[in-house]
């Protein structure tokens, strides 16, 4: 019984691990050739998906027959004003101080000590102060992976501690403002692409913050 509970716990990270690369990938990185190609070669949507899963795949389904480079093009548009906030009609940028209304310089002191906890940075190449929430979901994601670790190292307490600071770090940062993000990207985003990634943040962000 032990064991099949530790399997479910390990299914459920692992679960969530993906979750995060997903996001640090759409916040992180440029679109490029490839990520358009994945995203045509997504099969038709499933009842049983998300509706934010639902919404990726049928644009994925309708753009099909468009050349990769106009559906790159429109996806980079869009991210522009979803991400990078290059457009007044667009969402406020992913910026945990814009959203809080708190300096930058406190919160980033105060998301620096959480990172130096695992002995991480933003590294100089990603060219993204550490309040942006594709980092902010990189170090969920590093949190989780820690916890898995633990967990198949049958280590409970180290488990714990690394849970406990996810829930911290959720309730000081990340879980303060990136369901509110979600909703202004939602409202923006001019593609059923993003539009499916804000959802798909949304559920992930409700779901987080139950655990």
């Amino acid at each position: 019984m032990a064991q099949e509970i530790e399997m479910t716990q390990e299914v459920k990270l692992k679960k969530r691990i993906e979750s995060c690369r997903f996001f640090n990938a759409v916040f992180l990185t440029l679109p490029d050739h490839d990520f358009v190609k994945q995203i045509l070669g997504l099969s038709a949507s499933d009842a049983t998906e998300s509706r934010g899963m639902q919404m990726i795949r049928q644009y994925a389904q309708k753009h099909q027959p468009n050349a990769v480079e106009n559906t790159l093009q429109e996806i980079a548009i869009d991210r522009s004003r979803l991400i990078r906030g290059m457009s007044k009609r667009g969402p406020r940028p992913p910026y945990e101080s814009i959203y809080v209304k708190e300096p930058p310089q406190n919160v980033t002191g105060s998301l620096n000590q959480f990172y130096a906890r695992l002995n991480c940075g933003v590294s100089e190449t990603l060219c993204e102060p550490g309040e942006q929430i594709g980092v902010e979901l990189a170090f969920v994601q590093l949190l989780l992976e820690r916890q898995l670790e633990a967990l198949k190292n049958g280590d409970a307490d180290k488990g714990k501690n690394y849970q406990g600071m996810l829930q911290n770090f959720l309730r000081q940062h990340l879980g303060r403002w990136a369901s509110e993000y979600a909703q202004e990207m939602e409202r923006y985003a001019q593609t059923d692409f993003y539009r499916g990634i804000a959802l798909l943040l949304k559920d992930f962000m409700q779901e987080e913050m139950e655990f």
